[in-house]
């Protein structure tokens, strides 16, 4: 979970745990049903495991975002440019 704390904002940890735990289970119900043979299960599980990897990409997609703005306001601060940031949640 250490490699969280680097991907996601902080605001997003929590979540990204909890999305990182599903996937994790969401793996091991897949293989429960492949060796039970129950290829409908199986799926449905690997449906669900996507979407919280999907969820995951999104938070660390977020994050690299709002690294970018920072540096280019630490950029445009050091050639004395006056920014001023604005916080908008989405």
């Amino acid at each position: 979970m250490d490699l969280l704390i680097k991907k996601v904002l902080n605001k997003d940890y929590i979540q990204a745990g909890r999305l990182v735990d599903c996937i994790v289970y969401c793996g091991d119900r897949y293989e429960e049903a492949l060796e039970q043979t129950n290829i409908v299960s199986a799926k449905k599980w690997l449906e669900e495991q996507r979407r919280s990897l999907d969820e995951l990409e999104e938070l660390f997609k977020k994050k690299e975002q709002h690294d970018r703005i920072r540096t280019l306001v630490e950029e445009l601060q050091g050639r004395n440019i006056q920014i001023q940031l604005i916080n908008i949640t989405v």
